[in-house]
């Protein structure tokens, strides 16, 4: 450990070998991360896609700290696969603690009362009701705002009753 933590400190830049490697096909890291360097770079939403956002450079420099590990000059096949590993375990990791959550308090709880009303919806009324009237109609409708535009929500206007009477009522998109 002693050497590597030595070696990565002579300031050695460390690239993606260009070497093809037969143990790999004859494929070199190069060519791999070219491979899926696209995939990483697909962003999720929430607060998933905010603890996940630039996976690629995260497993580049994962890495690389495998390549100054070994104290290789080049980040070979081996280092990237492993960096990989470990991207998608982080990855799984984070998406048991923050999937389907927006990173909004009141949004999550908005979206939470929605799963559980499912094909019935809610309206605004009846939100307003769930938090006991204790979050202000506003902070209400800036969350189905943020809901609706970022795909958690959506609307339908419903013709009901009395002459021009509609109710706006409220779905979640995502399942749990």
């Amino acid at each position: 450990m002693r050497e590597a933590v030595a070696f990565g400190r002579n300031g050695n830049h460390v690239r993606l070998s260009e070497k093809p490697e037969e143990a790999y096909g004859g494929q070199s890291a190069s060519a791999l991360w070219g491979s899926v360097y696209k995939s990483l770079g697909e962003e999720d939403s929430g607060l998933f896609g905010v603890v996940t956002s630039r996976s690629d450079a995260q497993v580049r420099r994962i890495a690389t700290t495998y390549a100054a590990l070994d104290r290789s000059r080049e980040v070979k096949i081996a280092h990237l696969l492993a960096a990989l590993a470990l991207w998608d375990y982080s990855k799984q990791s984070a998406h048991l603690v923050f999937k389907g959550k927006t990173g909004d308090e009141i949004a999550d709880e908005i979206l939470h009362a929605l799963r559980d009303a499912g094909e019935e919806g809610m309206s605004r009324n009846e939100l307003i009701n769930y938090f006991n009237r204790h979050v202000k109609a506003g902070r209400i409708r800036a969350a189905l705002t943020q809901l609706r535009a970022e795909g958690w929500a959506r609307a339908e206007v419903r013709r009901s009753g009395g002459p021009g009477a509609a109710e706006e009522r409220w779905y979640a998109c995502v399942p749990q």
